[in-house]
């Protein structure tokens, strides 16, 4: 790849790359240094299919879809395919000769296609769902344009290199016997759709690619729509392909660029496909080898090309709008830049110096990328803004293009040594050998210095790796030591947490040790008022049985005066039933001090049991005076307990 600079419009010098094939063993066997694929699929069926049509379906299949048709009666011209390649630039997609520049049109192939003059500017747009189908989606795309059974279409779809397509050959072979039994419009859709997938766009061999059955689908809704850039655009993408790698298949529409190459550079006076293909059957068209219409092509002058061609019957071209400088053309599989500046002899017109700044940056295939979608909308938007002008029926160039033309072919390399540049192209060429050798001993001696250092870095840099492994070991060894230290830590901060829990519920069950010392103080000092109590009871009432035993002494000495006696004797009783209801109420007490004795018995075992508990969580040194503590008081509520319920049992035999 060769780095020259060209001047722009504007007068500044701009690099501008050129790539040439790399001429591989199976390239060599070609003097023109190309190896391009000159296989074409078989198109019996195709004209068998055509046959099988009555006149009236042929009147109304080019009514329909133009002189498509004819085509099947053109075979293409590989030699002159193969000799007019090694002349294509791909960064200007034009075909540059010694003297002049041709390229395929797009009013060039309509109207060769089409009998209708006026072309519309409504393109095929890709649809970016179209772009990954799948099998389901495809089969009712081709429902819609062959309403045909859906097991007999799912039997021919097949997928290849992840594309799915229909095989033309097992469709036709099943079909063969029921053509005429198909409905008109599926006849027609039938042999149209073979036409434009084998011959017209084959993308691969004896199979249509659901990209062309895509395009199709929205030709057959819209028969206004403008197909002819979508052959303009895979022709210039296979030519790219071709120049750059060196080889590949020249795939887009074969026989139409046999056809315009010949109306070009032949002088061949046809209208027709049909014409040009009556003169190749009656080899009235004289056939060459590749280097020999490689030599033809070096020999021919301006004034030897038929710019405009026969068939060509109205000149207006369609012409980019302000503010760019080419048209995108949007073909099936991928988009491309054109421009028609660079052509206008073609129509008839004055050939101005050309604005072709960023042709060459406009060019992808489709896939579903945001960017790839965006393009394609850039591209609908500049078709619908391009101006269709009317060329003056005079062909020339004005001088300014024929100054800039030489400028242009000294700085650019045109491919394969044409004899106008040859001398000044091998001086260039020499001139820049000398300085890439002097490039390249510079380059070395930078390259060994940079090796040179590299090592010295990478021998530090492993150094520093090997301190930073022993680092991290011992950081890691750190981390661990760190680990168990905080574990240990942890440990001792819950058994210290667990030790002042114990030591708070200690606290709190000694101080309810002291409130139940005090309750039992409290309780004994009204035990004692209690007993305090009942000897004063138990003494009124012995006073009452004496006085009662006197009474009764009384009773026996005056029962003489007993006459005399009654109403203080009616007194006395009445005071000793009032004696007798005061001894029931003592009996009631004596009773239920019984019941609180009982029950100042229960209090005081729980007490000891408690007592006991709480001798087993005191400390060891003060174990035994605690236990000296608790026995004492404990035998002073048993004596005294023991004291009560002796007097209460004397009580009980006393009121037996």
């Amino acid at each position: 790849m060769d780095s020259l600079e060209k001047k722009n419009s504007k007068g500044k010098r701009v690099n501008l790359e050129l790539e040439y094939p790399p001429l591989s063993k199976k390239n060599k066997s070609h003097k023109d240094g190309f190896s391009v694929q000159t296989k074409r699929p078989c198109v019996k069926d195709l004209v068998a299919a055509w046959d099988s049509l009555s006149n009236l379906d042929k009147v109304r299949f080019d009514k329909k879809f133009g002189r498509i048709a004819d085509v099947l009666q053109v075979e293409p011209d590989w030699e002159i395919i193969r000799a007019s390649l090694r002349f294509y630039v791909p960064h200007l997609r034009c075909f540059v000769f010694p003297e002049f520049e041709l390229v395929p049109t797009i009013e060039e192939y309509f109207q060769l296609l089409f009998s209708r003059p006026a072309m519309s500017s409504e393109i095929y747009v890709p649809d970016p769902i179209n772009f990954q189908l799948n099998k389901l989606q495809f089969q009712s795309m081709l429902q819609k344009i062959l309403s045909f059974p859906l097991e007999f279409t799912e039997s021919c779809i097949i997928k290849r290199n992840e594309v799915w397509g229909v095989n033309w050959n097992m469709m036709y072979s099943k079909l063969k016997s029921d053509l005429n039994s198909l409905s008109e419009e599926d006849r027609l859709n039938f042999v149209a759709l073979g036409i434009y997938g084998m011959i017209i766009l084959p993308t691969s061999m004896e199979v249509i690619s659901s990209f062309v059955v895509a395009m199709f689908e929205q030709f057959i809704k819209n028969p206004n729509l403008n197909v002819a850039p979508v052959l303009i655009a895979e022709t210039l993408r296979d030519a790219d392909y071709i120049r750059a790698h060196g080889k590949g298949r020249f795939t887009c529409s074969a026989s139409l660029f046999t056809l315009w190459i010949h109306a070009h550079v032949s002088k061949v006076d046809f209208s027709t496909i049909k014409e040009f293909g009556i003169l190749q059957k009656k080899n009235q068209l004289e056939k060459k080898m590749a280097n020999q219409w490689h030599q033809q092509f070096l020999n021919l002058k301006s004034k030897d090309i038929v710019w405009c061609a026969t068939w060509l019957k109205s000149t207006n071209y369609f012409y980019p709008p302000r503010g760019h400088n080419w048209i995108p053309l949007l073909g099936v599989r991928g988009a491309i830049s054109y421009s028609s500046t660079l052509v206008m002899r073609q129509f008839c017109d004055r050939q101005s110096k050309p604005l072709l700044d960023g042709i060459s940056s406009y060019g992808f295939d489709y896939s579903l990328d945001t960017q790839v979608i965006n393009q394609i909308g850039f591209a609908k938007e500049v078709w619908s803004q391009c101006e269709v002008r009317f060329s003056r029926n005079k062909i020339s160039a004005t001088c300014e293009f024929l100054e800039w033309r030489k400028v242009w072919l000294q700085d650019i390399v045109i491919p394969y040594d044409i004899p106008i540049v040859k001398e000044a192209i091998i001086v260039d060429l020499k001139k820049r050998i000398v300085e890439l050798e002097g490039e390249k001993q510079k380059l070395i001696k930078e390259k060994n210095s940079i090796t040179f250092e590299k090592e010295k870095a990478e021998k530090e840099v492993d150094k520093h790796a090997q301190t930073l492994k022993k680092l991290r070991t011992i950081i890691q060894k750190e981390e661990r030591q760190n680990d168990h230290l905080m574990c240990d830590k942890n440990k001792l901060e819950d058994e210290l947490n667990q030790f002042k829990n114990q030591n708070a519920n200690l606290k709190t069950q000694v101080n309810q040790q002291h409130d139940e010392i005090g309750r039992l103080k409290g309780f004994e000092n009204e035990v004692e008022n209690l007993l305090d109590n009942e000897l004063q009871l138990l003494q009124q009432l012995e006073e009452a049985q004496n006085n009662e035993k006197l009474m009764e002494q009384k009773l026996s000495l005056m029962q003489t005066q007993q006459v005399y006696q009654n109403e203080k004797i009616r007194g006395l009783e009445a005071e000793v039933r009032g004696l007798n209801g005061q001894l029931r109420e003592s009996l009631a007490t004596i009773n239920q001090l019984k019941r609180e004795g009982g029950k100042v018995l229960y209090l005081v075992n729980g007490i000891y049991s408690k007592a006991m508990k709480v001798e087993r969580t005191i400390p060891p040194n003060q174990h035994d005076a605690a236990s000296s503590f608790v026995e004492g008081l404990s035998s002073m509520i048993r004596d005294y307990c023991e004291h009560e319920l002796e007097t209460i049992e004397y009580w009980k035999n006393k009121e037996k």
